[in-house]
């Protein structure tokens, strides 16, 4: 079951009138129906929401609240593999494997831990040759479209512990980047979580698996934004994970949604 909710301007002084959207949710359902039912929107209008739109609804301080009433499962997918001896975490936000409700339900009967799921050789070799690499990212590059690269080595990347994360932490974090997209949604979403909602903390729980699956075969995973007091984490794979899709109908975003999938 899909619900409706209107946009609105609940606040003048805000910038929610910048944020033109209505958005469409899922009832939490199992987590490959959940996301046939965005799917099934589109003929309304609605596309699934990435991570990079997700951050922009989220100044929408109507919508907000209504988002972060449960954890967000997005479109954006996290996958690890290896080029030439090298471990590589992509971020991908536009056109990439599991991005596809086919796809995504064939690979999720095959998952394996933490909600993985294995990736085809030539899928592997796309998203990877097209992703950007993070080094353009800290430096302004906007990949909130695209996918992201990450070396492990070769980049010598700054990524906190699996666990918990300060805002200072966060706001240097390369993995946080990436699934922001850009420089300025890892700062939009960081004042979001850690100083806006409900009151100021010190630190969130923040999860990822950068460190703690294999890079010799290329697995991925979608990724969701986690409920209060949580930011970025990612669908258990368990038989019972139930999941909760989000649809936006922003026409800009509803553009770029088609022009990156062709």
């Amino acid at each position: 079951m899909l619900t409706q909710y209107d946009y609105k301007i609940s606040n003048k002084n805000s910038d929610t009138a910048l944020i033109n959207a209505a958005i469409v949710i899922t009832d939490q359902a199992e987590y490959v129906n959940s996301r046939i039912q965005i799917d099934a929107a589109e003929d309304f209008g609605f596309v699934p929401v990435n991570m990079p739109h997700l951050i922009t609804l989220l100044k929408n301080t109507y919508l907000a609240p209504i988002i972060r009433s449960y954890p967000t499962d997005i479109v954006s997918g996290n996958y690890h593999g290896s080029i030439n001896g090298n471990r590589i975490n992509v971020t991908a936000h536009g056109d990439h494997p599991l991005a596809s409700v086919e796809r995504l339900s064939e690979a999720w009967n095959n998952r394996i831990d933490n909600g993985f799921m294995p990736i085809y050789n030539d899928e592997t070799k796309k998203l990877f040759k097209e992703a950007v690499p993070i080094s353009d990212v800290r430096k302004g590059y906007d990949a909130s479209n695209q996918a992201i690269a990450i070396n492990l080595g070769k980049d010598k990347p700054v990524i906190a512990r699996d666990g918990h994360i300060t805002y200072n932490d966060w706001m240097i974090d390369d993995y946080v980047l990436s699934v922001c997209g850009n420089l300025e949604n890892r700062e939009s979403l960081g004042q979001y979580l850690f100083k806006i909602e409900k009151k100021k903390r010190d630190v969130i729980r923040n999860t990822h698996n950068v460190y703690n699956m294999p890079y010799d075969k290329t697995i991925g995973q979608l990724l969701l934004l986690g409920g209060f007091n949580s930011g970025i984490n990612f669908p258990c794979g368990s038989k019972d994970y139930r999941g909760r899709f989000i649809g936006s109908n922003n026409p800009q975003y509803v553009r770029d949604h088609h022009i990156k999938l062709g």
